[in-house]
């Protein structure tokens, strides 16, 4: 899923910050599989949600102002009945009763697939 490559891509982004170990944005952009210029949006959206990057020209990477971190994660798990309708606004899904759902909670709420 693209979801999965996108958060591994952040993950894999903020390590390479953290250690200093970047490049240039050129290969840090090939390494992530972006285009430069894409690279350069999501660096410019890191800051403006507070995220201290900076880049030192000297020693040609990407680092952080002070002690930061960017940790995505996906919990996936299986709803009960009663959770799957909260979560679906008190619909009924048209899945089979018994059959599992498989939810994952996000930075912001709560959101779900079924299986």
């Amino acid at each position: 899923m693209q979801l999965f490559k996108q958060i591994d891509r952040l993950n894999l982004l903020d390590k390479l910050i953290s250690q200093k170990r970047t490049g240039k944005p050129e290969s840090l952009a090939r390494r992530l599989d972006l285009s430069v210029s894409r690279l350069a949006r999501i660096i410019e959206y890191l800051r403006e949600t507070g995220a201290p990057i900076q880049y030192d020209r000297a020693l040609q990477t990407y680092f952080y102002e002070f002690d930061y971190r960017i940790f995505i994660q996906v919990s996936m798990q299986p709803l009960s009945d009663v959770d799957t309708r909260l979560y679906d606004a008190g619909s009924f899904s048209s899945m089979p009763l018994g059959m599992p759902a498989l939810g994952f909670v996000g930075g912001n709420g709560v959101a779900f697939l079924k299986a």
